[in-house]
């Protein structure tokens, strides 16, 4: 609650300042519902604040060639006439503190809209743009989820009780990165440059729940743009140039296309990339961890033994490095290390769900089960829904004979476990919607082609916050 300045009478003021009840935050709905226009202003400018989003539109690939152009800005390169470019357009969710978008996933609607441009403002390509009716492009890259129920429908009624599984999920954790890819042609008789844009835009409601809920006349609800970047590409020669003011310098821009990289299952490329990082930034001890992360999930253990002892060279006490060491020490069987230095995690770090758990999982391996009940306990208590406590608990304590408490966990794993079944609602749904398959593979690619779509709505024809005299 931040402190404003009072501009009424207010004898309970401290110093002139009232804490402000605003929570400025994502709620657009509400205050365009009531008509509480100066909510609604300050809401806007609280999201297109630049804080918490970055859009940087990393890299080009020519079609049939593999060598990745990056970073844009920061490299010289060509563009030809009648070539087909891959744009990677990195969203890095820098400071929101919860994933992009948060729960209840069913009403909230974020999306990359992606435009190429020729000189004339013409579009080549757009993808992410609003339909007359205010539905979103069927294919765009969402930030959003698909509950769906036992019928194999879409639960966008925010009727939770009935999601069985999730048919596909792009939101983005905090602090994390996605890689989303755009393929498009630049035609034989373009004349001057072409403009690739990608933003992130945002409505509080998705239109199908507004649907639900007023009908289908009602008024088009605020879409913000939260962050933007646009790059023009000349035909020949680019040369490099400057950054503007919220891009991210080099290293934290291979940092943050690494991350993504690693969650879509690119082990090699994530390499590079974070490879890129420790060049640019030797003193980075967080790049050499992130390469030993990757070369551990690639199964690649002596080389990510060798960066995460280059990473603890730099920073001893990194809590970060130390916890992947001590994974690494148990493939290499050296419980004493594991031990050791899961222990420094859980000094520095108490309220990690993570540490406690695999310090659990050390001692119960080494047949401290009195410290590893502990350590369950300790992970129950910040995380009382953790599968992995309820689980590692019922073993425990029927091994010290505690019957009753082992038949307590066994019945709340059981009751939370993952559904074996609930896939098939998820198949069903993607058999009736196989336009929306491509979002349930981690490395996808959006594209017109090889037939270019019809023409497009222009990018402003929707509502859209900021707009003279309309939101």
């Amino acid at each position: 609650m931040k402190r404003n300045p009072n501009v009424l009478p207010d004898y309970g003021a401290k110093n002139g300042t009232f804490a402000s009840h605003r929570w400025l935050a994502g709620n657009t709905a509400v205050p365009f519902y009531y008509g509480f226009d100066e909510q609604l202003q300050k809401t806007i400018d609280f999201l297109k604040s630049g804080n918490y989003l970055n859009v940087d539109i990393m890299g080009l690939k020519k079609k049939g060639d593999d060598r990745l152009i990056a970073p844009l800005g920061s490299v010289p390169f060509s563009v030809d006439p009648g070539e087909t470019l891959q744009a990677m357009v990195v969203i890095q969710n820098k400071n929101i503190g919860h994933s992009l978008i948060p729960e209840v996933r069913d009403l909230y609607e974020a999306w990359v809209e992606f435009s190429v441009q020729d000189a004339g403002g013409k579009y080549l390509y757009h993808s992410g743009f609003l339909e007359p009716d205010g539905s979103l492009d069927p294919v765009a890259h969402s930030f959003t989820n698909r509950p769906v129920n036992v019928d194999s429908g879409f639960v966008d009624n925010h009727k939770v009780w009935t999601i069985r599984t999730v048919a596909f999920d792009n939101t983005v954790q905090a602090g994390r990165s996605v890689l989303i890819r755009y393929e498009f042609h630049i035609p034989e008789d373009i004349q001057g440059p072409v403009t690739i844009t990608a933003r992130v835009n945002y409505r509080h409601l998705r239109q199908s729940y507004l649907n639900n809920v007023f009908g289908k006349d009602h008024p088009a609800y605020p879409v913000v743009e939260i962050a933007s970047r646009s790059r023009v590409l000349s035909m020949g020669r680019n040369l490099p140039t400057p950054a503007l003011p919220g891009d991210n310098a080099d290293w934290m821009r291979w940092n943050n296309l690494g991350i993504a990289l690693l969650d879509q299952f690119q082990y090699p490329e994530s390499v590079d990339a974070f490879s890129e990082v420790v060049r640019l930034r030797p003193d980075y001890a967080d790049g050499y961890t992130n390469i030993s992360l990757v070369e551990a999930e690639w199964e690649k253990f002596e080389s990510a033994q060798m960066n995460i002892d280059k990473a603890l060279a730099l920073n001893p006490h990194s809590a970060r490095a130390l916890y992947y060491s001590a994974l690494l020490a148990r493939r290499f069987t050296q419980p004493d290390k594991e031990i050791s230095q899961l222990e420094e995690v859980v000094r520095q770090y108490p309220q990690s769900r993570d540490a406690h758990r695999e310090l659990g999982i050390s001692y119960y391996q080494q047949h401290r089960y009195d410290d590893s009940m502990h350590e369950f306990e300790a992970l129950q208590k910040i995380d009382p829904d953790d599968l992995a406590a309820h689980y590692n608990l019922s073993l425990l304590y029927r091994r010290m004979g505690m019957k009753k408490q082992a038949a307590e966990q066994q019945a709340m794993f059981v009751d939370k476990k993952f559904d074996p079944g609930s896939p098939v609602y998820a198949l069903n749904w993607f058999r009736d919607h196989p336009d929306m398959s491509d979002e349930n593979i981690p490395w996808h690619l959006h594209t017109n082609l090889p037939q270019q779509q019809a023409a497009q709505p222009a990018l402003g024809s929707a509502p859209r916050a900021g707009a003279e005299g309309q939101y």
